[in-house]
């Protein structure tokens, strides 16, 4: 997105207003160095080059006067960049020293502006045509979680950091040391509906590992593997993730993040692997990334950012063993949002936890259009569970309680 793959200002400007529009407020993207590409490859470049002089000789400041126009034209425009300088087997190529002088540029470039930091993409990814050994994945991590000391060390205003995790989807450890981090990124895989049961259990696994938020950071890009992962994979990673306390849910596409261009596709990886050829144009219109804008209005009918996940309110929540359940969180005697991935049927589900004599609102929203069905109010006696009603549709559903 920082590439000429990406024209500007015209297509760039045209993305950043779709996103917008769709409800989205995070842009996550490499400053420089991007993914499935050698080094210095043309598909990284903008029209001064690289960020880097040819064989990481000197930085090239002409590569990031071009990068400005389009980050401050997100800041402009209300979106928060979340910014990674390098996808992480450029370590390789650069060296420890280097990579540091490239982070120490691009603080001392961007740190003073509203920005999310990104360590590195795929940290312990090693270059795609060399051996992936146990060592080599070691030593790779071991010296970004030197470069994240050094992050520490000399970023002065105390933005967030975060950092992409590799493609190796049992490895919850990204760093040597993960209290360098703010928040943890998982990445379960890319296979439509057969990634969804990793994908919750390494949600519940690292909400459990560690005290930082977790979230999705990349998953079932919409569209790949021959068109795979459509809208309902989409909005069943958004609306289940979110409902067990992740705090937001990061989209992609195929074709967005390499920009196939219309008569232009990216074309190979360094293995040879093609991921996909559809355009960009066409990609950026796809409904999953509506629907987790939808996802993202819905939620603010309620006070989603007290929300906790609390899968005992429910007689038949989601396990490991059945991630097609329910998925429920809330505010203790306020307020609980559930996502049904089937519509749920007459009696079939109980709620508790809503206190007796108050009054509550139930409404259905169709988390394909955002529309409201009110369910109206409700009062319980003690002791008394909440009969989930039969939902107006057939398909997937979110309820919202709220206390009035």
């Amino acid at each position: 997105g920082m590439s000429d793959r990406l024209q500007w200002p015209g297509e760039f400007q045209l993305m950043t207003e779709d996103r917008k529009q769709k409800g989205f407020t995070v842009i996550q993207f490499a400053i420089g160095f991007p993914c499935d590409i050698k080094p210095m490859d043309p598909r990284g470049q903008n029209d001064a080059g690289d960020p880097w002089t040819t064989n990481f000789e000197t930085i090239n400041p002409a590569y990031f006067d071009l990068a400005d126009l389009r980050i401050q034209w997100l800041i402009k425009n209300e979106m928060l960049p979340n910014m990674m300088p390098n996808w992480g087997y450029y370590l390789e190529f650069m060296g420890v020293e280097k990579m540091k002088k490239h982070w120490r540029y691009v603080i001392a470039r961007y740190g003073a502006y509203p920005v999310v930091w990104n360590l590195t993409g795929e940290v312990s990814l090693p270059y795609y045509l060399v051996e992936w050994t146990d060592e080599k994945i070691a030593k790779q991590k071991k010296q970004y979680t030197e470069v994240a000391n050094y992050y520490h060390e000399i970023e002065p205003f105390d933005r967030i950091l975060t950092v992409h995790p590799g493609p190796f989807a049992s490895d919850m450890e990204q760093l040597d040391d993960m209290s360098l981090i703010d928040f943890v990124f998982l990445q379960p895989g890319h296979n439509g509906f057969e990634t969804l049961p990793r994908a919750i259990s390494q949600m519940r696994t690292a909400s459990e590992m560690f005290p930082q938020p977790v979230l999705i950071g990349e998953a079932c890009f919409e569209g790949m593997h021959g068109g795979g992962s459509g809208e309902k994979v989409q909005r069943f990673l958004f609306w289940s993730t979110v409902m067990m306390g992740a705090p937001g849910f990061s989209y992609g596409a195929d074709a967005i993040w390499q920009f196939n261009r219309m008569n232009d596709p990216f074309g190979e990886s360094p293995t040879g692997n093609t991921w996909g050829n559809m355009p960009w144009e066409e990609a950026y219109q796809w409904p999953g990334a509506r629907m987790v804008g939808i996802g993202h209005k819905i939620l603010q009918n309620v006070k989603w950012w007290d929300f906790e996940p609390h899968p005992e309110w429910i007689n038949k929540h989601a396990t490991d063993d059945n991630h097609l359940g329910a998925y429920v969180s809330g505010i203790p005697g306020e307020a609980i949002g559930v996502y049904f991935y089937k519509q749920p049927r007459n009696d079939q589900y109980e709620l508790s936890s809503l206190a007796a004599g108050a009054t509550y609102r139930a409404v259905y929203y169709d988390p394909r259009t955002g529309d409201a069905y009110d369910q109206g109010t409700f009062r319980l006696e003690d002791g008394e569970k909440y009969k989930v009603p039969k939902a107006p549709i057939h398909q997937d559903w979110v309820l919202m309680i709220t206390k009035i």
